[in-house]
């Protein structure tokens, strides 16, 4: 049967399968004897149990959880997968060649036929299969399809992997999401009541945030997105907020997962406890998401510790939100005009947390703030005209295990890969364009006296004090 299937695939047979530029993978190559050993294995346990006992459900899921280790499904939920052998749909009675591409659902098993002399198995059985979810072009519509996992059958099981620019959660996410999608379209579903369909997206909802979870183990998580909503709860205060640009960084200390039961669209639940605020994103918006440890250090004097605290972190969190802004898919497909207007957000973001500490120097006393950094460029006012990157100019740095304090009296946020690039006519591609900063925002720290320039990431500043006289 098989040797008829290859040469009938390649014969004109395969009019429904869609070719793709893709990465593919071939399931049936990485199975190898041991996999079909162990799939043959299951499929007389399969049987086994409709002997014992015809309602024995659970342990059907077992053997399907087992089956779907073996073929590595993971690799397959939500992705486009290319079938090409004998199955048929629900309302078929017999095997037909087909050839298919769509989702990938889930490991299944039908009744095998009397006609239907499948390899190492009786008329009559079960027969573990796979599920496809396969788009039909003529009725606008999609139908399960149904392929006896076994190699006398089977031609070709190939998965077409995701855009390598999607970072891994994202694609994960647009699969789970996809196999939701599925879900909430297959007929089963829709023949459910009310009750059970909320039941089962609330556990489908609970299995994808406990996955999320432990992708997100961090106190805080990060996550860049085209828009979002935000929802701030308070005494007397509700409000629903969107983004500005077309790429935003959020944060907060709960992520969960909800599955709508409309159309099966995933959404990204993110709450900030801190901010009493709480942000749902749609996943086709996620362009990228990351933890985050809680960058915070204590400073300063007692009655200004938690306010200046916060400030070091609220700058790491800016710092943060540009550098994933700047090394997101998104960014290079931006003009230039929105790159810069993006860019120069974060950096008045990160002026004002700093306005916490600089308002002091607009007063008689003091006159200077300490400034605790672990790396920076300097130079003296007079090659301050050379620009930033002149190999004339003197630079030093520092580790962050050898930091070093620096007393300054002239604090701005300026960032020179920006400031110089007025003649710039094409957009940032990449971190590779900001010479200086890496697209991250800079601070220019300055001292009177000496008349000498200090040149720092935002992320490099570890403390900001300020100086009083005796």
């Amino acid at each position: 049967m098989l040797a008829t299937l290859r040469t009938m695939s390649h014969n004109g047979f395969m009019e429904n399968a869609q070719p793709s530029q893709a990465t593919r993978i071939d399931i049936l190559a990485k199975l190898q004897p041991e996999g079909w050993m162990q799939i043959a294995a299951e499929n007389l346990k399969l049987n086994a149990i409709g002997i014992e006992n015809d309602d024995d459900s659970d342990a059907e899921m077992e053997v399907f959880a087992d089956v779907a280790e073996i073929i590595k499904e993971d690799e397959l939920i939500g992705n486009n997968v290319t079938v090409v052998g004998f199955g048929r749909t629900a309302t078929d009675e017999t095997l037909r060649l087909m050839a298919v591409t769509g989702h990938y659902n889930a490991v299944t098993s039908i009744s095998g036929g009397a006609e239907e002399h499948i390899e190492g198995l009786s008329s009559g059985d079960e027969v573990l299969a796979l599920c496809v979810h396969a788009a039909q072009k003529k009725k606008n519509s999609a139908q399960d399809c149904y392929f006896p996992l076994n190699r006398s059958t089977l031609a070709c099981v190939e998965v077409e992997l995701g855009d390598d620019d999607t970072p891994y959660i994202v694609s994960l996410l647009r699969k789970r999401q996809r196999m939701i999608q599925d879900i909430v379209a297959s007929s089963d579903f829709q023949a459910l009541n009310i009750h059970k369909k909320r039941k089962t997206l609330d556990l489908i909802a609970e299995d994808l945030s406990l996955e999320l979870a432990d992708s997100f183990p961090a106190e805080m998580t990060s996550l860049v997105c085209h828009r979002y909503s935000e929802h701030i709860k308070l005494p007397e205060i509700y409000s629903v907020v969107g983004s500005e640009y077309d790429a935003e960084v959020i944060s907060g200390d709960k992520i969960r997962l909800i599955p709508q039961e409309r159309n099966g669209e995933l959404v990204v639940e993110l709450s900030n406890s801190k901010e009493q605020a709480t942000y749902l994103v749609r996943v086709d918006d996620v362009v990228d998401m990351y933890p985050r440890d809680s960058h915070l250090v204590e400073l300063g004097e007692p009655t200004d510790e938690i306010e200046i605290t916060d400030m070091i972190g609220l700058i790491c969190q800016e710092a943060d939100g540009a550098e994933a802004f700047v090394s997101s898919p998104i960014f290079r497909k931006l003009s230039l005009d929105i790159q810069r207007k993006a860019l120069e957000r974060y950096e008045d973001a990160i002026a004002e947390h700093l306005s916490t500490v600089t308002q002091f120097l607009d007063s008689v006393d003091p006159l200077e703030i300490e400034v605790r950094v672990t790396a920076f460029r300097c130079q003296p006012e007079s090659t301050l005209c050379l620009g930033w990157s002149n190999p004339l100019v003197s630079q030093s740095s520092f580790s962050e295990d050898n930091d070093v304090t620096l007393t300054v009296d002239f604090v701005k946020v300026y960032n020179p890969d920006l400031a110089d690039s007025k003649d710039r006519t094409e957009p940032f591609t990449s971190r590779d364009d900001f010479t200086l900063s890496g697209g991250e925002p800079m601070v220019l720290l300055g001292i009177g006296m000496t008349e000498m320039y200090y040149l720092v990431r935002a992320r490099d500043i570890l403390s900001l004090v300020p100086v009083y006289e005796d």
